[in-house]
């Protein structure tokens, strides 16, 4: 065929007892060999095939990909090539995306602004916080992922120390301790004692130190039974009951009974006791007034006869001798037994009185 372009066409005859006839003619261009495309197509379609939200920025590569290289021959390999190499150099160029650290750094954040001196065991979880996994990339987030679970987890195990009770059993051990016949109403302390403050660890150390404080204000605001004041005003009503008039001097008396012991309590009960004790005492010691005797009138005194000297009996006698029986004279007689009786008579009295000063 020559080198030119030719045409051809066929005629086809179905007559009867004709044989097909073909006539051909036609044109045919000259055939130029077309560019090899394997390579540009293979970066195509690895560009094609990227998973785009991981990187950056796909600018450049976009620009690659958007150049027209197609229908090129063989002479125009070089265009075809050149583009290929566009697209590889662009996708070498590609920036895969940091890996999200966002719940990471929340959890180092959440470790870090921890108190450490609330737990009782920090060292897995500063283990983990000392694991660098810095600077990983969106293709290793699952690492990031499984190093915040981590911390997260070791976060939730954190156990905090047991709260401080020091100051709690000391005012248990003082309200135990109290003598409770003492007190009138012991209620507001035993509602404080008997709440359950056990368990509690040291976050919760506001509580136990407020139910501290609770106990020791019930301690504070006990009151005190008032003392028994029962043989005091006995010994009062015995002192008041005196006849002062048959004692000589109350002053010690009077000097217990001044002082004052109204409002003692239980715990005052000795003072109670001491002044009671003080007044019986002063009322034993008291001294009576002595009894006045009453004055005995005295008796008329008798006329004395007296009897004749012996002067006048010898001249009587010589004068005249008489031959009557002489009467007694009564005279001494009867002065002697006045005497007598009058003796008796004050000695009557004298016991009289005496045994009744006794009495009294």
């Amino acid at each position: 065929y020559p080198a030119y372009p030719y045409y051809y066409c066929v005629v086809t005859s179905t007559d009867v007892g004709f044989d097909p006839i073909e006539i051909r003619t036609g044109v045919t261009a000259n055939k130029v060999a077309a560019a090899d495309y394997s390579a540009y197509n293979t970066a195509v379609e690895k560009a094609n095939a990227l998973e785009r939200e991981y990187y950056k920025d796909l600018t450049v590569l976009d620009a690659a990909l958007a150049v027209d290289v197609s229908g090129l021959t063989v002479s125009e390999q070089a265009i075809v090539d050149a583009q290929t190499k566009a697209i590889e150099d662009a996708l070498a160029a590609l920036v895969l995306k940091d890996a999200d650290y966002t719940a990471y750094n929340a959890a180092v954040e959440k470790a870090n602004a921890l108190d450490r001196s609330l737990y009782a065991d920090t060292t897995e979880l500063d283990r983990l916080l000392g694991e660098d996994i810095s600077g990983l990339t969106i293709l290793e987030q699952d690492i990031v992922n499984t190093q915040t679970r981590a911390i997260e987890d070791a976060l939730n195990s954190l156990v905090f120390k047991p709260a401080d009770y020091t100051e709690y059993n000391k005012a248990v051990e003082q309200a135990k301790a109290l003598d409770r016949s003492l007190y009138e109403d012991l209620t507001v302390l035993d509602e404080t004692l008997a709440v359950d403050m056990s368990g509690k660890n040291i976050a919760e150390q506001a509580e136990v130190d407020a139910q501290t404080q609770a106990i020791l204000t019930a301690i504070e605001n006990l009151v005190f039974k008032p003392a028994d004041y029962t043989e005091y005003n006995k010994a009062v009503e015995q002192a008041k009951a005196l006849n002062r008039d048959l004692y000589e001097d109350l002053t010690v008396l009077d000097k217990a009974l001044a002082v004052d012991v109204s409002g003692k309590n239980i715990t005052e009960q000795a003072e109670v006791d001491a002044q009671t004790q003080t007044i019986l005492t002063a009322i034993e010691n008291l001294t009576e007034k002595p009894v006045t005797e009453p004055e005995t009138p005295e008796e008329p005194s008798q006329p004395v006869t007296e009897a004749p000297s012996e002067t006048e009996t010898t001249t009587q006698s010589d004068a005249k001798p008489s031959t009557d029986v002489k009467s007694p004279q009564t005279g001494a007689n009867t002065s002697s037994v006045f005497g007598l009786s009058f003796i008796c008579i004050c000695s009557a009295v004298v016991l009289v009185f005496t045994s009744r000063k006794r009495k009294q």
